[in-house]
């Protein structure tokens, strides 16, 4: 039993692994060229040749496979960065600043609350274009709201703590407090939420793709694989099914990690709360 649980416990971390060692493989062209094309082995299936089988343009499932898992993973990290840097850095600033400051940034981390994360990624990357950097930012400001509420009960919740009047008193700037006390104390909490939200990140990003809106149309996104492969599910259903089954894979692997870790941050006591 007990090595049944510490299987069950590990596998998300193994399945990570795993991804981020395909994707590396990848990245350094240890796999079969993503893109190159044979019409003479379209939609195969499963064979020596190719393990996982080919695309409408005969390419190597596996190794387009492997090479998504690189860009999703580094739009998906790229883009949780982007969220936690921009929507908690904003928040505390804005916390510092206080009065209307604060009021009005509030303010407009409550409409981007509101809105459908897919609505907000579609607007800017229709504004902006395709583009890796562009995804990133787009999904990036779609989640920062979560990391600013965060950033902002912490900032209210430290504040008013003995050591925090205690610095002040000895003389700390606002900033100076904030930055070498307050900070290291709230971010287990902004941790805990980067973990929450890279799942959900991977979802966005893969809809975006697969709505052909989102990294460049050439690109082997796992998003762009499932839309490609939908048209050919009936002449080639593993060549659906296996993306399918990987974005659900990863995004559930990833989102036991987050949650996990959220388990751990209250266990502890010492962060506050994510919000999910």
């Amino acid at each position: 039993m007990a090595g049944q649980r510490v299987k069950l416990s590990t596998w998300p971390w193994a399945v990570l692994a795993i991804l981020l060692a395909a994707g590396l493989a990848a990245t350094l062209g240890m796999t079969q060229d993503p893109y190159a094309q044979d019409f003479l082995a379209r939609n195969q299936g499963p064979g020596p040749a190719h393990w996982l089988g080919t695309d409408q343009f005969g390419r190597d499932l596996m190794s387009r496979l492997m090479a998504g898992a690189w860009l999703t993973l580094s739009v998906a990290a790229g883009a949780t960065s982007v969220a936690l840097l921009g929507g908690a850095g904003v928040a505390l600033a804005a916390c510092m600043a206080g009065g209307w400051v604060r009021a009005a940034v509030f303010t407009v981390f409550d409409l981007l609350r509101t809105l459908p994360p897919i609505l907000v990624g579609l607007a800017i990357m229709t504004a902006a274009g395709a583009g890796t950097a562009t995804v990133i930012f787009a999904i990036g400001l779609t989640f920062a709201p979560l990391f600013a509420y965060i950033a902002s009960a912490a900032y209210d919740r430290e504040r008013l703590a003995g050591y925090t009047v205690a610095a002040r008193l000895m003389g700390g700037s606002t900033l100076a407090v904030a930055w070498r006390h307050m900070l290291p104390n709230i971010a287990g909490a902004l941790i805990t939420q980067a973990a929450i939200v890279m799942p959900r990140a991977v979802t966005t990003e893969s809809v975006l793709s697969f709505l052909g809106v989102g990294v460049a149309p050439d690109t082997p996104t796992w998003g762009r694989i499932i839309a490609a492969a939908s048209e050919y599910a009936e002449e080639a259903p593993l060549s659906l099914a296996v993306p399918v089954l990987t974005l659900a894979c990863t995004t559930l692997a990833l989102s036991i990690i987050g949650h996990r870790l959220r388990h751990a941050s209250r266990s502890s006591g010492g962060a506050a709360e994510a919000t999910v």
